[in-house]
């Protein structure tokens, strides 16, 4: 039996499961973008989520980043699901923007049918379309009752017009 940390294909962590035990902060299954060390350490196989590496420690040869740990997670989202809770969260978030975030938390938007771009485009549009619009609390609201000949319009919501 292998488990995430011996698996034959190295190690594969559920996104979103790795945190930086100094700091806190979500870590990602990547090296780091940049890594100083270049041509006297080996660079990292993790990173925090902005792409730096975790944070340091002292080690056998000096400082060195930290190792990561993994924490329980809920169930993972769908990317359908995970794209919709990040525009919630980010609205003004663009297509790439979204791509990035998908490919930052491990999602494999190569399983998508069609363009990823294109795809992940759609349901942001639909997204849009189908939101909930908010209103101020005081904004009062004019129902119209069409009838006949008749029109009325009221402030208040009845539940059954008259007509004489």
């Amino acid at each position: 039996m292998t488990t995430h940390h011996n698996h034959p294909h190295g190690p594969t962590v559920t996104p979103g499961s790795l945190r930086c035990p100094e700091c806190g902060e979500p870590a990602r299954p990547a090296p780091p973008r940049r890594w100083p060390l270049d041509g006297f350490a080996p660079r990292p196989a993790t990173s925090h989520h902005d792409g730096t590496p975790l944070c340091p420690v002292p080690g056998p040869h000096g400082s060195q980043p930290v190792e990561p740990i993994a924490t329980p997670t809920q169930a993972r989202l769908t990317i359908w699901q995970a794209v919709r809770q990040s525009w919630l969260i980010h609205p003004d978030w663009t297509v790439a923007d979204h791509l990035a975030w998908l490919n930052d938390e491990a999602y494999d938007t190569g399983t998508l049918t069609g363009d990823p771009a294109e795809v992940v485009g759609r349901w942001l549009a639909e997204h849009r379309r189908t939101a909930l619009m908010s209103r101020p609390a005081d904004e009062a609201r004019v129902y119209m009752v069409a009838g006949g000949d008749r029109v009325a319009c009221s402030t208040r919501r009845t539940r059954r017009a008259s007509w004489p």
